[in-house]
């Protein structure tokens, strides 16, 4: 069976080792890190992952709102979000994209499991 290759677009180090050790726990593979919006499109370009956990608020000049639609643009990669913030805007504006899911900081590995799975999932679809 082929290993799913997973991007994390996160701007934190910390949470960024702590999602790459979940994804290893459960044999996914992590392509590459990616911290800013910017850096996510190009990798994603170049990588073409299965499914991407992009973090909402990222350094750069763009969010993760904004990348996830170029990177959707490009190619139709299951994208599921994370944010250790969540306010009414953030809520609507997940509700809003189609066929996302919302993982919140601090994130348990069983959980990011389980959104991999239903991202695959719909994607399939």
């Amino acid at each position: 069976m082929e290993k799913i290759r997973i991007l994390i677009v996160e701007d934190e180090a910390i949470s960024a080792m702590s999602i790459t050790r979940a994804l290893r726990l459960y044999g996914y593979t992590v392509c590459e890190r990616a911290s800013t919006g910017e850096e996510a499109i190009r990798i994603a370009r170049r990588e073409k992952p299965d499914v991407i956990l992009m973090d909402i608020l990222l350094a750069g000049q763009m969010d993760g709102f904004e990348a996830s639609r170029e990177i959707r643009s490009l190619a139709d990669i299951p994208i599921v979000f994370m944010t250790g913030y969540m306010d009414d805007d953030i809520s609507m504006r997940v509700n809003a994209m189609e066929c996302v899911d919302l993982l919140v900081k601090p994130i348990e590995p069983e959980d990011i499991r389980l959104a991999i799975s239903q991202a695959l999932e719909r994607g399939r679809k």
